[in-house]
């Protein structure tokens, strides 16, 4: 009988633990870029869950080191079937093409530290198309 005690005290204290274990592990984060400060950080506008009135948006800031990968992707407007990614551009850049305002999708590996972002430019929004037009559109 202790032992079975012993066993689901163990096992209870793991799984209460499991949600701290998962912060440290590979996140996203999809938003408005507000800052690029001096320390390395990026601080990023996210929409969360709405609730009412002064809830929804939550701040928040990843580190940006040597190591990440940084894409601006543009859209072209055209859907071409050989294209990797049709109806996009996609070419690597480093932190300088970075703006305030840009669309950002980020993904943290461990706490938050970026290891990839993803750039998207408001002003290239109307030419992307999620796919081709048909016969009937004009």
């Amino acid at each position: 009988m202790t032992r079975k005690i012993g066993l689901v005290l163990v096992a209870a204290l793991l799984l209460s633990s499991a949600p701290a274990l998962a912060a440290d592990g590979e996140g996203k984060i999809s938003g408005r870029l507000v800052d690029i400060r001096p320390d390395g950080k990026l601080v990023i506008e996210e929409q969360g869950p709405w609730k009412g009135p002064g809830t929804g948006l939550v701040t928040r800031a990843v580190d940006i080191t040597p190591d990440t990968s940084i894409r601006v992707v543009r859209a072209t407007g055209r859907w071409e079937p050989t294209d990797p990614v049709p109806g996009y551009d996609i070419e690597k850049a480093d932190f300088r093409a970075l703006k305030s305002g840009d669309m950002v999708t980020v993904i943290t590996g461990g706490r938050s530290t970026a290891v990839s972002i993803d750039v998207v430019r408001p002003e290239g929004a109307d030419a992307g198309l999620a796919s081709p037009r048909s016969g009937s559109e004009k």
